[in-house]
């Protein structure tokens, strides 16, 4: 099966026993048998052909027949399953696809998984074709453990303020429960809305499929004299609009996890259009050499550049040209870019209106609370300089 059909004569003729007058005499009559469709191969069956000279006639019985295995075509050695999440035979089948002339069917005998174990379990996969050729092979299938992650795993907010947390989860139930560890200071409701009720610190447990991921929260007295913004966030873990609130500050806070914002009065404006819109590491790494040089003349020990800070700060000196606030579009702080660093805390300062390292860093140093953040116990730092406006974010880790 698979191979074209000879149409010459001398291929089913002994010739050397045959005269070559008679040979060339003689038709052969492939009528009867059937072309595999848009192949040029006969299609499996038995069949006749018929050869004829003069008023004599003999046939030739031709049987077509398929002997060959399917292959299978980039066959994973290897599958994983999430605990409890058993595929339907169809969707562990289609997971596999084999090559051969006929139609082929897979499947996979997974008896011997336990999909409610954790472990490691061998099935066997197997591709017949049509004219029940067959190739099995065997597979490993890692059962794993379920997983829930939450984006964020540390936030310090405002008396009066809600976030809305996202929870990534792995295994057979999609949605979490929530939970506070003391509803004085916090609440959360079912879809991880948070809201923050009283100063004090509290854990948001987020359970799914017997595994759990937590979020802790320190609330901070509501400031005097602040403002308060209602801004509409997706909920992504319903897909639905909620809203937040927004607690803005109307004086600078140098405390653990606050930010500070100022304006230069030296310097060349943004706001003018002279300023190209870009990036500069080397005034970024200036202003961060500058602050460094404060804390020595305090007596405090440098700060460490550290790359992470940096990329969270070029992402805030984007953001701060359009959203002058310390709370980013999405309505969450500015800490929401850095949750991978182990911090004990965290401050940020932003400023505009300068293209000078020493001016933007001297209009710091001359307000309270971003002189505080400059010379609070922090450990590392970054600065990031965006077409006159800049961010600073200190952490200590």
């Amino acid at each position: 099966y698979g191979k074209t059909l000879s149409t010459n004569i001398n291929d089913y003729i002994d010739t050397e026993q045959t005269n070559k007058d008679i040979v060339s005499d003689i038709k052969m009559d492939i009528s009867k048998i059937k072309i595999e469709e848009n192949k040029e191969y006969p299609a499996i069956g038995e069949y006749e052909i018929i050869f004829l000279y003069k008023d004599k006639e003999e046939t030739l019985k031709l049987k077509v027949t398929d002997t060959t295995k399917p292959v299978f075509k980039d066959f994973k050695e290897e599958v994983e399953f999430i605990r409890d999440c058993k595929p339907s035979a169809e969707e562990f089948s289609k997971m596999f696809t084999a090559e051969d002339l006929d139609s082929t069917t897979v499947t996979v005998d997974d008896s011997k998984v336990d999909y409610s174990k954790e472990g490691e379990y061998i099935a066997t996969v197997k591709a017949i074709d049509g004219s029940k050729n067959e190739v099995t092979q065997d597979i490993k299938v890692k059962i794993t453990a379920p997983t829930i992650k939450l984006d964020k795993s540390k936030d310090t907010v405002y008396e009066g303020e809600s976030l809305v947390l996202k929870a990534d989860i792995k295994g057979k139930d999609t949605k979490a429960t929530f939970k506070s560890s003391d509803e004085k200071v916090a609440t959360v409701d079912s879809n991880g809305k948070v809201k923050a009720k009283d100063r004090g610190k509290a854990t948001i447990t987020a359970t799914a499929n017997g595994v759990e991921a937590k979020f802790n929260i320190t609330v901070k007295a509501k400031p005097k004299n602040s403002s308060t913004e209602k801004k509409t966030v997706t909920n992504p873990n319903t897909g639905k609009k909620e809203e937040v609130t927004v607690i803005k500050p109307s004086k600078p806070s140098s405390s653990g996890g606050s930010g500070s914002s100022s304006t230069s009065s030296g310097g060349s404006s943004s706001s003018g259009g002279s300023v190209a819109m870009e990036y500069s590491l080397s005034k970024a790494k200036e202003a961060f050499n500058l602050q460094n040089a404060e804390r020595a003349k305090a007596g405090l020990p440098s700060m460490a550049w550290n790359d992470t800070l940096y990329e969270a700060c070029k992402v805030r000196a984007k953001e701060i040209v359009t959203n002058w606030s310390h709370t980013r579009p999405d309505g969450s702080r500015y800490s929401s870019l850095i949750t991978s660093l182990p911090l004990k805390r965290s401050g940020e300062n932003i400023a505009k209106g300068t293209t000078s390292p020493s001016n933007v860093v001297a209009s710091w140093m001359a307000s309270p609370g971003h002189k505080a953040n400059i010379l609070e116990t922090n450990t590392h730092a970054a600065v990031a300089y965006y077409g006159g406006y800049w961010v600073t974010i200190f952490a200590e880790m």
